[in-house]
């Protein structure tokens, strides 16, 4: 009876909680959603006496790949250059739906990931995933700095709370690719209307100019124009280059991508969409894409074929180190 009538007393006090939250989200306009969940998930932190809750995301493989928004006193990169939590933790989140400690020895079956919380200092805490895709989990996460018993229904709390912040985020991220997509659709008829009267020694600066147009409209950090001038062969060349400081550059002046990259001017030949989302999705005898990757910190790259009206083939590449 005991047992009932507290767990009464934290519905009661859990309700009201989620009623806020969902106010504050559903209230909370363009940018001023980020703000929103942040107040979240401080909101949550005080309700589980927490000393951190994140959003983020993990492979499957059990390497933290990134934090969506956190709140706590200890800097993310602590968590990020901590041990990572390891496959085993990854695996049996995605077998159950999640994963929750009291203290330290109740991951006795989970010992990397018992490092990790433990370098971390998170003494207790819970992890619910939100969804799997694409071999990542996007995940709540709730820790305390001292042992302590979590509420008996605290992954369906955890859940409830998970779902109405990832719904925010995933709100707010659509609108923003909405406005990210009007904003391309107004550089591509600027670049159009601008390309038509073109003279031939202008070309080059307003081709590096639209690159340059496209690259921030969609928040890339490396835009590429490869082009392969004969329309019967398939060797490919990059023509134009644009980056940011972050990427460095050039990288391609006066490069043959079939001398210094034949791996991926092999890809070329297929003229079809090429994605790459980690240095890991490279085959391994591709050892020079894999240090091209490394060497400027490009984490993903999308190259998308093309074809001109007089036969010419190439390729339009964005590359981004987020």
């Amino acid at each position: 009876m005991p047992k009932q009538n507290k767990k009464v007393a934290v519905d009661r006090r859990f309700l009201p909680l989620l009623t806020d939250i969902s106010a504050l989200l559903v209230g909370a306009q363009s940018d001023a959603i980020y703000e929103a969940v942040d107040q979240s998930l401080e909101m949550v932190g005080d309700f589980f006496g927490a000393s951190a809750v994140g959003l983020g995301t993990w492979s499957d493989s059990g390497e933290i790949l990134g934090t969506l928004r956190a709140w706590g006193a200890k800097p993310v990169g602590d968590y990020l250059a901590a041990l990572h939590p390891g496959r085993e933790a990854a695996s049996e989140i995605l077998r159950k739906g999640y994963v929750t400690w009291n203290c330290l020895e109740d991951l006795e079956g989970l010992p990397q990931f018992q490092e990790h919380v433990s370098q971390v200092n998170v003494k207790a805490g819970s992890i619910w995933m939100y969804r799997h895709f694409a071999s990542q989990q996007e995940h709540l996460a709730i820790g305390k700095a001292d042992p302590a018993p979590w509420p008996e229904d605290m992954i369906e709390y955890q859940a409830a709370v998970g779902t109405v912040l990832y719904n925010a985020l995933y709100r707010r991220r659509a609108e923003a690719e909405t406005e990210q997509s009007q904003r391309l659709q107004a550089v591509i008829s600027d670049v159009t209307a601008k390309m038509v009267c073109v003279r031939n020694d202008s070309m080059d600066a307003r081709i590096n100019d639209a690159l340059e147009k496209i690259g921030r409209t969609l928040d890339a950090d490396l835009c590429v124009f490869l082009l392969s001038n004969n329309p019967n062969t398939d060797i490919y060349e990059v023509s134009h280059e644009w980056f940011v400081d972050a990427v460095g550059g050039p990288n391609f002046d006066d490069v043959s991508l079939a001398d210094n990259y034949p791996w991926l001017s092999e890809h070329l030949k297929k003229r079809k969409r090429i994605c790459f989302a980690d240095s890991g999705d490279f085959a391994p005898e591709a050892p020079a894409e894999v240090e091209l990757f490394e060497r400027t910190g490009i984490q993903t790259m999308v190259l998308e074929p093309f074809q001109a009206a007089d036969g010419r083939c190439g390729y339009l590449g964005l590359a981004s180190v987020d």
